[in-house]
């Protein structure tokens, strides 16, 4: 038990004496910043612990600099799927006007051109469109439709 108390008296002497260079540093640091300009100190001269600062420091700049080469890289993916989504589906439906000028005249008559028809789609379309009509006719007479009226003929 000897031991243990005089752990604890010197345990509270250096805690002291701790207390003691805290409050000190503090009070330094604060005249400092309400002190004169010409009189003021850099705040890094009140650092104790100048090598872990550094290592701080250098850990700091090593995360900025992953940090902002990550978000370049992402920027320019963003960038490449814009310009390839502007390209491929806004552009395409954009209706682009010409403007032509009278060659005598003072008149300006504006042109919005479209793309030229498909004509591959066309005719699948009209392939489709009178398969419908062909069955729409076979099957007029097999179907129930209650709201025509029917005689008894």
């Amino acid at each position: 038990m000897k031991e243990e108390e005089i752990c604890e008296v010197e345990k509270a002497e250096i805690l002291e004496e701790f207390n003691d260079i805290r409050n000190e540093l503090i009070y330094l640091v604060t005249n400092n910043l309400n002190g004169p300009e010409n009189e003021k100190l850099d705040l890094q001269d009140f650092y104790l612990d100048t090598a872990l600062y550094n290592l701080k420091k250098q850990q700091n700049r090593e995360d900025c600099k992953k940090t902002e080469i990550y978000l370049k890289a992402l920027i320019v993916a963003q960038d490449t799927i814009s310009q390839y989504l502007l390209k491929n589906y806004w552009e395409t439906m954009e209706v682009k006007g010409k403007v032509m000028c009278g060659i005598f005249v003072s008149t300006m008559a504006t042109k919005y051109t479209l793309l030229p028809r498909n004509m591959e789609k066309v005719k699948r379309l009209a392939w489709v469109e009178e398969q419908r009509r062909v069955e729409q006719f076979l099957c007029f007479n097999k179907s129930f439709y209650p709201w025509i009226i029917k005689t008894e003929e």
